[in-house]
């Protein structure tokens, strides 16, 4: 039975598919034939499944029958899909839905009585999806070739006659017709087809077609239809509703019909009981329904279907939200003239005296074609006017197909037809607008504008000569009484203007909308943007009207035109028209006029408070896409209507859904909320009236984290994605967002949910949901950080960055930096704020300097995260880099804040890493980036980079030098030296920057290593050694006063030196001290185990290392403790490896100079160069540092007068020795000397300076310069005596003849480069001779340079003189008379010397005794052997310690001198070797002097031999050569400053020995003999007047050389010791300003932790508060639905209404009026009362709690949300909430904007205190309590 029962089911749908012939009608098809498959039992009962399986079809008693074949072609069936099609349907809805039934019914009776020729065969449905292609007529014949293949035998009558269809007789009426379809039905005596036939033929009133006869002829009929529908079984209902909707979609007509019978509510009624497929065509006709017109009462009944009873959702009524999204979708207007399509039903106008023409004229109007069938399309020409005379004269316009034709007749045979090539779609609106164009001399035109575009432009000479009347005007139809001219459709308001429009007036007409029904009087009429009205408003329209009809201004069939002066103007009499044969005006309701009347679009919000609740007979019983049906209704309304926005606006609307869904359950917070939420911001943007509730959308729904926290990470970030990319795209937004307020709460919305690690202080929003993964948290913070970075910066295009203030948003994000202190929170906030400052520095940089912004950095340096520290390192550089030189004293440089940046970043780190390293650079440079550069930074461009800020050099060294020495450590120390070399070589700016700070080589030689031990550490020093040379040349070349870097350099340098080496000393002492102390333990120890062992068991030996250990440990700490530790003082200056580099440097750099003025290519002169006055400071400069340290180095050379001693008396008892003890090295100082030398040939020699100025700077005696130059010079030239003297080796110059061995190895250390020196222009020329020629000239050039120094002069010249006449005389006598000695002229000893081979003891020979000396074959003492010292290299000494022999002679030097120098400045080059003999040494054959290579005058018998004559030429030549090239030197000085030696040089009775005429020719004669000169300077007179005049002033020279020396010494130990002063001195300040900014820093840090409170609490308070109101809000609605006159009112309400007095009250306060009360109870409550008096007091505190989760659970059935405890334990007056809620929006949204002042404050009231926040605004005074306030929490809850 049941198989038989689906086939039957099965078959009954099939035919169901061939009647009905649309693609929907097998949609539900479809759906009965799933259910019949699912539960095939549920149809009928087993005695109706036998009844309908033996029933046979019967037939009418009509006699007349008609026959409809079934055989329509595929392009039919699309052609009826596109006519039952509404504008107002989505094309999406078909797209799924095929013909796939191939049942064919056909009956080839013939009629007799209805005539079908020009009806359409019914559809045969085709296998194949319809193709809806506007090409029909190709597919029209394929179908109809593939039916005459398919069509099935015709011959068989009985086929036939069984697949008729019945007609009855058309005396039947329709009330009988229905009476018989119902008993058929019930009886079951009637087929399904039979039914449906006859149900659809009586609605149309004659035989049915769905292309040719649809239109309901009487609405009565429906209500007929439905009784007959309540009746049939559920695949009847679904096959005649499917009908149905399909006639219902084809004509405007058929809408209105179901309007009249108001069948809307009768669907709602009926809906609830039926199933899905029945309950989904339902909701199909209901959306046709309520798109073309609801009523008021159907909206109330509409939204009382959509009410949940009982806390549950009726069934099906969760699809009305369907209806409502396609309720909006329609256009066109709400009341129109509607053509019925008969003949002459049009709209008559009355005559019309002239036609106008001069300017043209405009005919206009809405209209939408809704033609009656789609057969007879071809042979209908209806008219959409026609104005003629009764001649037949004038326009016309009709319709051919879809297409307009132009017709114009001026007389008989002069007719002009011309066709719109654009078509027009049927039942579709469409804006028309013929305009005729006259020109008087050229081709008139007629312009044609549908849908505001230009669609064809027709030449064409139209005007119409006549002066008749036009008495035979009409629209929607012609003159004739002709069916086919009758217009079938609607029309809106008809215009005709007397003038022709333009394209722009066109499309204004056509964006005015058919909604428009008015004269073009009032701008304010429309909504039309001003660049619009302005054509349409500007009055030319409005008198240019011949005549305008509106339905609205229309009474019964007459159509007003109120506008008098027209009318007198065109026309004849009244200007008013008439409606004719069923032309009417229909007046439509759209939603939003409906819903209006109920109350408005918050009708709808208290839907919302139901999407919790369960959905009868669904599964699950959640439905979680309502909340997204909801909003997407809210959206549809808000697009298509502006007073929805303004009435969702003032309800608060978005407040109340936030809140809700925010109670609500999380699976509602789906993508699709989002989206539609996303969707109405986007529509609301582009809308002017949509700004405000934009706003409102914004704050409650898209800035409330709380809500979104719930939902899925993806939509969290969809979300923020759109708001910091889409969103902001609009320039609208500054309008729309509260600034500062949506950056608080996006900030707090950072720290309260979106935190990377947990916070330390916990919130009181913190949700019980699981936070988003990490992943999905970064990106979330990201978008975050994006918006709050476009709401502080994107501004209008007028204004200038420069002019906005940002200070509270910058006090809101750096509250956060310095309130958050997880790390992982904070990077991603300060590398935003670091880009902020870079891309925004004018508005940063200010609002960084007034909200105190450095502290919070500083607190961010010391952070143990590198991470942090970098960026808020980028931050503060950022800041200085941008900061104006005001701003940067005033912040930074007046606390010396930069210096402590070294201290912050190493508080938490041990060394300088080369990303801090990259950051400091650039701070030092201002050449910042916002990247963090962990590599080695790129270079910059030397010649345009400068130091900035100079003092982070220090702080960099600071850091560097302070840190732990590690591998990355000395990278960075290099990076930062190469970096200073490079900036430093070519940029002048730099180096003197860094000149000009004080005390830089402290820093500068800190990082240098001062006793390197490895390589690395090697090459970091020669790198600061080159910068020194760089900043000294630059100091003494181009810095006035730059000599004075160069001695500060000399006493830092000393300092750290000597630091260094105390250092060493006191770590040396004691470690010595400790090893010494453990030692001593170690042996105490091993003693005692010793002692211990010998008497005690194995247990007690164990301990013995311990002790030892402990006792060692004892040892060191006492060893430690007794090192003593005496206050540092700089010892006296001595020099230093450092020192000699640093000078060696710099005279290397000065000499270079030199050499390129000496320069013999050079096409300027040396004396061009040194008196340019470019050069002027870098001479001076140069003198100063010569003079400096010219006596110093002689000193350390031994002194001029011993070494003068020494050269003109080899016996001299003068030891040469640095009696300074400056600890430098003879060699050195010698080297220095003579570049010494070499630079005052050309700086002070050959320069014109004047040394005066200089000697005034230094405080140097008038002539000291030149003193010293003298000096130098005598000692240059000694230097030379010597070195000729060692070269000749003469008696005591030679190896042999030395008698002390320290002055000699001394006089050889001095002398020993200058025989090596190979230029004779500068050195020995002759060693024959006594002064070399460089030393006259330099002798000459002291004398002479400043001779109008008078006195100056004189002195010098005096001391030229007798340093000229010892060096002379010396010579003299040496040649003559060699003193104690061997003479070659004199025979003193008769026996040779040479031949002595004895040998004295070393005893003797240390004691220089005659009798004891070795001499050599000259007779020149040669030391002992034991005290001969000879160098050898290393690779001649051998294994065991013995000394190979050498063939030459080696060079001896004593082996003591260097035995105070530290071991790392020691390393001799040879290895000295000393052998010794106590017995007598006796002379090797070697070492013998033979006689036979002796000179000839070796021996007395050849002296003697000898002619005196010859020894007389012999001596005369060698005094000649050696005191010849002198002589001039003295003469020309005795000749010039005669007068004044005249005076000096006095006799030993005071007389004048120079006035002698013979003395005077001696000294005047420069071609005198030498000898005479010298013989006169030797005479007794001359010896006593040049020892007691000349040599006072020479000894006096000598003496200031020594205490200059001295002095120097002394100036660079007080240059040291200032040099620590300032220092110190700069520590302290340093250190004071750090502890006052570290006071007010943790006082600013301390306000902003305050102020991050103030913000918490507030933000949670206005939250609160939202939520109170919003509840508020939504009871009002509530009542308001729930009133007499409210949509959910309803007689049979089952819930009993409670009421209340209402906090209103009249102006006299005399009257209240009563309120629904939500939380109203009955009578039977008032007996807690009495249990609570008989109980005690546990039972009165449980019976209240009780009471309270009773009202609790009221209060949640009442309004369908849940409440948290605590909400509900709110100690709020319901006025408030009133209050809040009732107050202007404008007020509310100044309120909401920010408080004014805020303020810790505490709310006093009798017996208790409440701590919380004063917040004053512009217009309300708020108290907002604390509740983590310690004290509010042990507050008693019932006092409040």
């Amino acid at each position: 039975m049941r198989k038989n029962d689906s086939v039957k089911k099965i078959k009954q749908v099939t035919r169901l598919v061939a009647i009905i012939g649309t693609e929907r009608s097998h949609f539900v098809a479809n759906k009965v034939m799933s259910n019949v498959s699912e539960e095939p039992d549920k149809a009928t009962n087993e005695e109706e499944k036998d009844r309908s399986e033996t029933q046979t079809p019967t037939k009418s008693p009509s006699p007349q029958l008609a026959t409809i074949r079934a055989s329509e072609e595929r392009d039919s069936v699309s052609s009826d899909m596109l006519s039952i099609k509404s504008p107002d349907i989505d094309e999406r809805e078909l797209e799924d839905v095929q013909l796939n039934d191939n049942y064919v019914e056909t009956v080839s009776v013939p009629s007799e009585r209805f005539n079908f020729s020009n009806a359409p065969d019914q559809r045969q449905p085709s296998p194949v999806q319809h193709d809806e292609s506007t090409d029909e007529e190709p597919v029209k014949k394929d179908d109809e070739k593939k039916h005459k293949e398919k069509a099935p035998d015709e011959g068989s009558l009985s086929s036939q006659i069984e697949n008729a269809t019945v007609i009855h007789a058309s005396d039947e009426t329709a009330e009988e017709t229905f009476s018989r379809l119902k008993k058929g039905i019930l009886a079951r005596s009637l087929s399904q087809k039979d039914i449906v036939d006859g149900l659809f033929n009586v609605l149309v009133g004659g035989p049915f077609d769905l292309d040719s006869r649809f239109i309901i002829e009487n609405s009565e009929n429906i209500e007929k239809m439905l009784d007959l529908i309540d009746a049939a079984p559920p695949s009847l209902k679904a096959e005649i509703w499917s009908v149905f909707v399909a006639i219902v979609r084809k004509s405007f007509r058929n809408l209105e019909a179901c309007s009249r019978v108001g069948l809307i509510s009768k669907c709602l009624e009926r809906l609830p009981q039926t199933d899905a497929v029945i309950s989904d065509l339902l909701i199909q006709l209901l959306s046709v329904l309520t798109s073309y017109s609801i009523t008021v009462k159907e909206t109330k009944h509409f939204l009382r279907a959509l009410r949940a009873s009982n806390g549950i959702w009726h069934r099906n009524s969760a699809k009305l939200l369907n209806v409502m999204q396609e309720m909006p979708k329609r256009d066109g207007a709400d009341v129109f003239f509607s053509f019925p399509g008969k003949a002459s039903a049009g709209i008559a106008l009355p005559p019309i005296s002239k036609w106008p023409y001069q300017n043209g004229w405009t005919f206009s109007t809405w209209l939408r074609m809704d033609p009656l069938n789609s057969v007879n399309f071809e042979k209908e020409k209806p008219y959409l006017f026609s104005f003629s005379t009764n001649k037949g004269v004038g326009y016309h316009c009709y319709f051919m197909g879809s297409c307009l034709v132009l017709h114009v007749t001026k007389g008989p045979g002069k007719e002009t037809m011309k066709c719109i090539k654009q078509e027009l779609v049927s039942r579709k609106w469409h804006h028309v607008a013929i305009s005729y164009v006259y020109s008087r001399w050229a081709r008139s035109e007629i312009q044609c504008f549908i849908d505001g575009q230009l669609a064809e432009t027709i030449d064409m000479t139209w005007l119409v000569n006549t002066n008749d009347y036009f008495d035979r005007c009409y629209i929607g139809c012609g003159s004739d009484p002709d069916p086919n001219q009758a217009f079938c459709g609607q029309m809106g308001a008809v215009y005709v203007f007397a003038q022709s429009i333009s394209l722009q007036q066109a499309n204004c007409l056509y964006c005015l909308g058919a909604g428009y029904q008015s004269y073009f009087k009032h701008d304010a009429e429309s909504n039309l943007p001003e660049g619009y009205k302005k054509h349409l408003f500007d009055g030319h329209l409005n008198s240019s009207l011949v005549f305008a009809y509106c339905p609205k201004n229309c009474h019964g069939q007459l159509c007003l035109f109120p506008t008098p002066k027209t009318a007198t103007m065109y026309f004849v009499q009244v200007p008013h028209a008439i409606m004719k044969e069923g032309v009417e005006v229909i007046t439509t309701h759209s939603i939003h006029n409906s819903l209006h009347s109920v109350g408005g679009i918050q009708m709808l919000l208290p839907l919302f408070a139901q999407i919790d609740m369960p959905h009868q007979d669904r599964e699950p019983p959640v439905d979680y896409a309502i909340c997204s049906k909801l909003l997407s209704v809210i959206s549809l309304l808000l697009s298509t209507s502006p007073s929805a926005q303004q009435q969702l606006f003032h309800s608060q609307g978005f407040l109340i859904i936030a809140n809700v869904l925010n109670t609500s359950s999380k699976g509602h917070l789906t993508l699709q909320v989002l989206e539609a939420l996303i969707n109405m911001s986007k529509f609301l943007l582009t809308c002017p009236a949509g700004i405000p509730l934009l706003k409102q959308l914004f704050d409650h729904l898209f800035f409330n984290p709380q809500l979104w926290i719930r939902t899925e990470a993806s939509i969290q970030i969809r979300l923020y994605s759109f708001l910091a990319n889409d969103f902001f795209a609009n320039a609208s937004f500054l309008s729309i967002v509260r600034r500062t307020s949506t950056v608080i709460e996006l900030m707090h919305t950072l720290k309260t949910y979106y935190w990377l690690a947990p916070p330390k202080t916990s919130t009181t929003l913190a949700t019980n949901d699981p936070p988003p993964d990490r992943n999905s948290i970064v990106q979330i913070r990201s978008h975050i950080l994006h918006l709050v970075n476009k709401l502080m910066f994107l501004l209008p295009s007028a204004v200038d960055e420069k002019d906005v203030n940002r200070d509270e948003e910058f006090q809101c994000i750096f509250n956060f930096i310095g309130t958050v202190s997880e790390d992982d929170n904070l990077y991603d906030v300060l590398t935003q704020t670091m880009h902020q400052l870079c891309d925004h520095p004018a508005v940063m940089v200010p609002a960084f300097d007034r909200k105190k912004g450095v502290a919070v950095i500083f607190k961010l340096l010391s952070s143990p995260n590198e991470l942090i520290r970098l960026p808020a390192l980028k931050i503060f550089g950022y800041f200085i880099c941008r900061s104006t030189l005001k701003r940067k004293n005033e912040s930074i440089n007046n606390l010396n804040l930069l210096s402590l940046l070294a201290d912050r970043l190493l508080m938490n780190n041990r060394y300088l890493s080369l990303a801090t390293y990259n950051a400091l650079f650039e701070i030092l440079t201002e050449y910042m980036t916002p990247e963090i550069q962990f590599i080695q930074h790129e270079d910059l461009p030397a010649d345009t980079v400068r130091f900035e800020n100079p003092t982070l050099l220090k702080v960099i060294a600071n850091l560097i030098t302070q840190s732990e020495n590690t591998e990355e450590l000395m990278k960075v120390k290099k990076i930062f030296l190469e970096d200073m070399i490079r900036l430093c070589k070519d940029s002048k700016e730099n180096r003197r920057i860094i000149l000009q700070m004080s005390v830089w080589q402290e820093w500068l030689i800190s990082l240098a290593y001062i006793l390197p031990e490895n390589r690395e550490e090697e090459e970091i020093t020669e790198l600061v050694f080159e910068i020194f040379a760089i900043l000294l040349y630059h100091a003494i070349r181009l810095e006035y006063g730059g000599w004075r870097v160069w001695v500060d350099t000399l006493a830092i340098a000393h300092s750290k030196v000597s630091w260094e080496r105390y250092r060493r000393s006191i770590r040396r002492a004691k470690t010595t001290k400790i090893e010494s102390e453990e030692t001593k333990a170690v042996a105490d120890a091993v003693d005692e185990v010793v002692s211990n062992t010998e008497g005690e068991s194995l247990g007690s030996n164990e301990k013995s290392p311990e002790s030892i250990k402990s006792q060692k440990s004892i040892a060191s700490s006492q060893a430690a403790e007794d090192v003593p530790s005496s206050l540092y003082r700089t010892p006296e200056f001595v020099w230093s490896r450092v020192h000699i580099r640093l000078l060696n440097d710099l005279l290397l750099s000065i000499e270079n100079i030199a050499e390129e003025w000496n320069d013999p290519n050079s096409s300027t002169a040396l004396m061009d160069h040194v008196n340019n006055n470019d050069n002027q400071i870098f001479i001076s400069n140069t003198v100063h540092v010569l003079s400096q340290l010219t006596d110093s180095l002689i000193m350390a050379c031994g002194g001029l007068l011993p070494l003068l001693a020494a050269a003109t008396s080899p016996n001299s008892e003068l030891e040469i020795t640095d009696t300074t003890q400056q600890e430098l090295s003879i060699e050195d100082a010698v080297q220095f000397l003579r570049r010494f030398a070499n630079l005052s040939d050309v700086f002070i020699f050959a320069s014109g300076i004047s040394f005066s100025e200089l000697e005034q700077e230094k405080n140097m005696p008038n002539g000291g310069i030149l003193r010293q130059a003298l000096r130098l010079v005598s000692t240059m030239a000694v230097r030379n005596i010597l070195a000729c003297r060692v070269a000749l080796k003469e008696r005591g110059f030679s190896e042999n003849t030395v008698k002390q061995r320290t002055k000699f190895n001394a006089i050889m250390k001095f002398v020993q480069s200058a025989l090596e020196l190979k230029d004779t222009t500068k050195g020995i020329s002759d060693v024959n001779r006594l002064l070399q020629e460089i030393d006259l000239q330099r002798l000459k050039g002291v004398v002479y340079r400043d001779m109008e120094e008078g006195r100056q002069a004189q002195f010098l010249a005096l001391s030229v003189v007798y340093l000229l006449s010892v060096l002379m005389v010396s010579r003299y006598r040496d040649i003559l008379e060699p003193p104690t000695s061997p003479s070659p002229f004199f025979d003193t000893n008769s026996d040779s010397s040479a031949n002595r081979k004895s040998v004295d003891s070393p005893k003797d020979t240390t004691k220089g005794s005659p009798s004891t000396s070795i001499t050599n074959g000259n007779g020149s003492p040669t030391s002992p052997p034991h005290t001969q010292v000879s160098y050898l290299p290393k690779s001649e000494y051998s294994e065991n310690g013995g000394k190979e022999e050498s063939q030459g002679q080696e060079e001896s030097q004593d082996v003591g001198d260097e035995e105070n120098e530290d071991e790392e400045e020691q390393k001799p080059k040879a290895i000295s070797s000393i052998p010794y003999n106590s017995s007598t040494t006796e002379l090797e054959a070697k070492d013998k002097y033979n006689t036979d290579q002796l000179n000839r005058f070796n021996t007395a018998e050849e002296i003697k031999s000898i002619d005196a004559s010859e020894r007389r030429k012999y001596l005369t030549d060698k005094l000649q050569k050696a005191l010849e090239p002198v002589a001039p030197l003295l003469r020309e000085i005795m000749s010039d400053f005669k007068s004044f030696l005249q005076k000096t040089l006095l006799g030993t009775h005071g007389q004048e020995i120079m006035n002698d005429v013979k003395v005077m020719q001696t000294l005047k004669n420069q071609q005198g003999s030498v000898i005479e000169l010298v013989m006169l300077l030797c005479s007794q007179e001359w010896q006593t007047s040049l020892q007691k005049h000349a040599g006072l002033a020479f000894i006096e020279l000598v003496n200031e050389g020594r205490l200059m020396a001295h002095a120097t010494r002394d100036h660079v130990l007080r240059v040291a010791n200032e040099a620590d002063f300032i220092l110190n001195r700069l520590r302290a300040e340093d250190v004071s300003k750090h502890a006052q900014f570290d006071n007010e820093s943790a006082e600013q840090l301390y306000v902003r932790k305050q102020d991050e409170q103030v913000s918490d609490h507030l933000i949670i308070s206005s939250r609160r508060r939202d939520f109170l109101v919003a509840q508020k809000l939504l009871e009002k609605m509530r009542t308001i639905l729930l009133s007499p006159s409210g949509a959910w009112c309803s007689n049979d309400d089952e819930q009993q209404t409670f009421w209340k007095l209402d906090l209103w009250e009249d102006d006299s306060r005399r009257r209240k009026r009563f309120v629904p009360n939500a939380y109203g109870c009955k009578h039977s409550m008032a007996s807690i009362k009495k249990v609570l008096d008989e109980k005690e007091t546990e039972e009165l505190e449980k019976a209240r709690e009780e009471l309270l989760k009773e009202l609790t659970h009221k209060m949640i059935i009442s309004t369908g949300q849940p409440k948290t405890s605590q909400v509900l334990n709110e100690l709020v007056d319901e006025s408030d909430i009133e209050k809040w809620a009732s107050e202007e929006n404008d007020l509310r949204d100044t309120r909401q904007e920010h408080a004014s002042y805020s303020t810790q404050g505490k709310l006093i009231a009798p017996g208790i205190v409440v701590h919380g926040t004063i917040s004053i605004t512009a217009t309300d005074l708020y108290f907002d309590t604390d509740e983590d306030h310690p004290l509010n929490k042990q507050l008693d809850p019932k006092v409040g």
